[in-house]
């Protein structure tokens, strides 16, 4: 708008034959609709969640449970699948927080209060799995957990009784 009121006002400053500033403007018209059409050719989208997140999402959201812990699984689920984690102490699927020992304790304590524990199994950082490079996590929840099925490529295990 401010482009157009200021070409308008350097035209009208102008000594120009009115033949002149006609193709003026009629080259300004076009670069201008151009310029707009390119903007409704877009297709926005949301880039983060995608249609498998979306589908998980909406499967564990079914989950009775309203705590669950995603160990490697996509963080966005929390939010989506309107889910906490465990005692709400959020820790990133990362091994350099999940092996520093004071983490891994507070992150043990609270998954006793868990019933519902998502597993990626082929969440990785570096080309190295998670569940590789945390053995005593994976080990936790597979003593005291059971796998009770799974979504996609994740799986959902639930606490032993």
């Amino acid at each position: 708008q401010v482009f157009a009121l200021v070409f308008v006002y350097i035209l009208s400053q102008l000594n120009l034959k009115t033949k002149q500033v006609l193709v003026i403007l009629f080259i300004a018209t076009l670069l201008g609709g151009q310029s707009l059409l390119s903007i409704f050719k877009v297709v926005y989208g949301n880039y983060f969640y995608g249609p498998d997140t979306l589908y998980i999402a909406s499967q564990i959201k079914q989950l009775p449970d309203k705590k669950i812990y995603l160990y490697g699984a996509s963080d966005l689920i929390y939010l989506l699948s309107e889910k906490l984690p465990p005692d709400n102490y959020y820790l990133p699927s990362l091994p350099w927080y999940i092996n520093y020992q004071p983490f891994q304790s507070k992150l043990k304590q609270s998954l006793k209060n868990t019933k519902t524990v998502i597993v990626d199994p082929e969440f990785s950082v570096d080309g190295h799995k998670l569940i590789d490079t945390t053995p005593e996590l994976l080990s936790y929840i597979k003593m005291n957990y059971y796998l009770d099925r799974k979504i996609k490529h994740l799986e959902v295990y639930k606490l032993k009784q």
